[in-house]
């Protein structure tokens, strides 16, 4: 088990190196859960933060590099309610950032 292990974090490590090398942008995002729920007494799901922090990184690395991108994300089982709850942030945010960030992803969406 442990030899399997150490193979696994080896061959991660020179994944990681490759894609460093070739000049990839990979931007990871993750929650606090526990930090989430404290915070808020109804949070938006761990899934839709990260989604929203994430898009927001990757958009900032755009603007400033002026570079397109391919944006790929773990699916959902109920991708059509996460498609409602991305409308609804969307329509009602009254940041300037989110709405361009929204009119982005839309145009990519089609």
């Amino acid at each position: 088990m442990e030899e399997n292990f150490g193979s696994a974090i080896a061959l991660l490590g020179r994944l990681a190196r490759a894609i460093s090398d070739s000049g990839v942008a990979i931007f990871i995002e993750g929650v606090d859960t526990k930090r989430l729920n404290a915070r808020y007494r109804y949070p938006d799901s761990p899934h839709e933060v990260c989604l929203r922090n994430l898009l927001e990184r990757v958009d900032e690395y755009l603007e400033s590099t002026r570079a397109k991108c391919k944006v790929i994300a773990d699916m959902v089982s109920d991708e059509n309610s996460y498609q409602q709850r991305f409308d609804y942030y969307c329509d009602l945010s009254s940041t300037t950032l989110v709405r361009l960030v929204c009119d982005k992803i839309r145009k990519i969406w089609g």
